[in-house]
């Protein structure tokens, strides 16, 4: 079933007016003639303004839950009016502006940005390209923010190309947006870069390369195709009228955003020039293109619409991204892109991590989601790491244990599939977002029982998923790779400038007992000079109970204290097949793996 969104015909409907007669709430005009010193100039021309004019630049991005201020990166502003006569402008918070524009017929703020945050994917510009990402750079004027944005390209370089999810105008070098959200929410890559036009199902897609990619047309065309039909078989329809794909290969980068009908995807060269690397580098294909449905287009009600000058506060961010994160992995195994053996041994790494994490203690992965904006993109504390879960990782186990459930309860009729595809029909953008009570009501109403009492103690609640007895849904087995325990400190090391210092303290582990903190700079062990690999080494050649005289400097004061070895058992796990599972196991595993039981 195919489907034209509202914001799609919008659009169709902008196209067709003659010379983009509409009159835009904002035009812009990006100048590109500083991009070689990473300075764009952005001009915002409004008309009928009123007495006052105001203009907000964002404090954050969609797809990334945490505030990046970028009014930071404004060197200068100005404004004048239809005749180009000076307007006064007040800054009157940190982000935000206001031009006294009485009498003016319309009013232009302009500004210079600085350009060089690459790996944010925000804004970068050089000799070789300009990326921008629309909330980074592109002020809103609130009260235009659902009228056509249009946006004019000047100082192009030679044989440049402008390449986005929104459409093209009238003019040459423009382009056009339904509103100041899908402005935002459409990046732009501008350079000589590679492009790779197909379809798939009539719906056209394009492959824009910034950088090197040793991979070939047909082969990044064949493997891009087979993860967009995997998704387009679970969700049963597509919204969108064409689709980009943005990429950009260098070293150092990495991670993807997904946008309304693109994504940005950053990673590295060489992740085309290994089969594992490759498959990575898939992997966030299939994530930020499955986020198309999840989280562009079915969102939670606390990030919709968005506001873009604050934090926007939610539970339910686990299930757009950990969801998200499930099915990137599990995709490839669908597809033949991994092998079912690569696939399960993800899987036994994620539950592991999970269960070992320390956080889990302290944090649901629903109050994970809403401290998001602190703990995940907020201000980095070493801390972080002992006393939260990750929406990403936690999240995705929670939905693999959901995934079981339901295929258990429906016998296996039914799967988390359904969920998703129940949810993009029920809850689309326009609806105004979902809440956490209705995300559970439709997860029970394809389970065809109550999961209350899952989400109460698995995801509003701190208890371990009973992973081991779920997967016997699909006719896996579930066990630790041992029972025996292994010697135990619970510190962590790192070598840097000649030193050797403490980045890792675990909660009532045996360092955290002896006293040990972050930045204790360790020198000896037992009366011999250690550094991480030794260190490592002494812990695993102890035995539970040994004491090991750990020498250490705090601020340039010796001290030795001791620290006496423990012995846990490791959340190490193996993942096999049952010996005689039933024919319904079987099926399930069929319907859940896209692949054949072995041997059958």
């Amino acid at each position: 079933m195919c489907w034209i969104s509202s914001l799609a015909a919008t659009l169709l409907t902008l196209l067709t007016l003659p010379g983009c007669a509409a009159q835009p709430g904002v035009d812009y005009t990006v100048r590109l003639d500083r991009a070689r010193n990473q300075i764009i100039r952005i001009e915002a021309t409004v008309t009928n303004p009123g007495e006052k004019a105001e203009f907000l630049l964002p404090t954050w991005r969609p797809g990334r839950y945490g505030i990046l201020d970028f009014a930071a990166n404004v060197r200068i502003w100005d404004a004048v009016d239809q005749s180009g006569e000076p307007l006064p402008v007040q800054k009157i918070r940190k982000n935000a502006w206001v031009v006294d524009s009485t009498g003016a017929e319309s009013v232009t703020f302009g500004y210079d940005i600085f350009a060089n945050d690459l790996g944010f994917r925000t804004r970068h510009a050089d000799d070789s390209h300009v990326f921008l990402n629309g909330s980074s750079v592109f002020v809103l004027n609130p009260p235009t923010r659902d009228e056509p944005h249009l946006v004019r390209f000047d100082g192009l370089g030679e044989d440049w190309k402008i390449a986005s999810g929104m459409p093209s105008g009238s003019e040459k070098n423009t382009l056009l947006a339904a509103s100041y959200d899908v402005l935002v929410d459409s990046p732009i890559e501008i350079g000589t870069h590679r492009s790779i036009a197909f379809e798939v199902d009539g719906t056209p897609y394009e492959i824009t390369i910034w950088g090197e990619c040793a991979a070939d047309d047909n082969e990044l065309i064949e493997d891009f195709t087979k993860i967009i039909e995997a998704c387009i078989d679970i969700f049963d329809s597509v919204h969108f009228d064409r689709y980009v794909f943005l990429i950009h290969s260098a070293d150092g980068i990495g991670g993807g955003t997904e946008h309304l009908n693109s994504t940005i995807m950053q990673t590295r060269p060489s992740s085309f020039e290994s089969e594992s690397a490759y498959r990575g580098f898939l992997s966030l294909v299939a994530h930020e293109f499955f986020h198309t449905w999840n989280v562009k287009n079915f969102r939670p009600a606390g990030i919709t619409p968005y506001d873009y000058d604050k934090e926007n506060y939610t539970t339910s961010l686990w299930i757009a991204e950990g969801c998200t994160s499930y099915y990137d992995d599990l995709l490839l195994a669908r597809t033949g892109q991994r092998s079912v053996e690569n696939y399960l041994s993800s899987l036994r790494g994620s539950i592991g991590s999970v269960l070992g994490n320390p956080g889990r203690n302290f944090m649901s992965v629903e109050q994970a989601s809403y401290d998001a904006w602190l703990k995940a993109w907020g201000p980095s504390s070493p801390d972080h790491r002992n006393t939260t879960v990750s929406i990403y990782t936690h999240g995705a186990m929670v939905t693999f244990g959901l995934d079981m459930l339901i295929r258990r309860e429906s016998s296996g009729e039914r799967s988390f599939d359904d969920v998703m595809r129940l949810m993009n029909e029920r809850f689309p953008l326009e609806s105004g977002g979902y809440t956490p009570e209705e995300f559970q009501m439709a997860v029970s109403e394809v389970a065809g029982v109550d999961v209350s009492d899952f989400f109460a103690r698995h995801i509003a609640g701190k208890e371990p998923i009973p992973f081991a007895d779920l997967i016997r849904t699909v006719g896996l087995t579930l066990e630790r790779r041992s029972d025996e325990p292994e010697p135990y400190a619970g510190l962590t090391l790192r070598d840097s400038g000649g030193k050797t210092t403490v980045s890792r303290v675990i909660d009532d582990s045996p360092a955290f007992q002896a006293g040990l903190i972050l930045d204790d700079e360790i020198v000896s062990a037992n009366g011999k000079s250690v550094d991480s690999g030794s260190w490592n080494e002494i812990v695993s050649d102890a035995e539970p109970g040994d004491v090991i005289r750990v020498g250490m400097f705090r601020r340039s004061e010796f001290r030795e204290v001791e620290l006496t070895v423990a012995g846990v058992v490791p959340e190490r796990y193996e993942i096999e097949y049952m010996d005689e599972p039933t024919d319904q196991q079987k099926a399930s595993y069929e319907t859940w793996m896209g692949q054949t039981w072995p041997g059958e």
